[in-house]
C-alpha cells in the first residue's frame, strides 16, 4: 500500500520480487484509471511490469504479489 499526498508525481521503487512472482496492481485511485473503475477484482490484477510505479499526485495504490497465471 502507499499513498502519495503531494501535487507532484512519485515514482516509486519496488522490493524485488522472483520473476515468476511480479507486483500486480489491485488498486489505484489516480483519475486516470477512475473509467476503468479503480479496483481491480481478485484475480484480475494488472500486471506492473519493471522495478518502478509512477503514482499521480494525491492517489492511494495497493499492489500485491502473486505467481504468474
Amino acid at each position: 500500500v502507499a499513498y502519495n499526498a503531494s501535487e507532484t508525481y512519485a515514482k516509486l521503487h519496488l522490493p524485488a520480487l522472483d520473476p515468476q512472482q511480479p507486483w500486480w496492481r489491485s488498486i489505484d485511485t489516480a483519475a486516470w484509471f477512475e473509467p476503468q473503475g479503480n479496483i481491480r477484482p481478485r484475480g484480475r490484477e494488472d500486471m506492473v511490469p519493471g522495478s518502478e510505479y509512477l503514482m499521480h499526485p494525491r492517489s492511494v495504490i495497493v499492489l500485491v504479489e502473486r505467481r504468474l497465471p
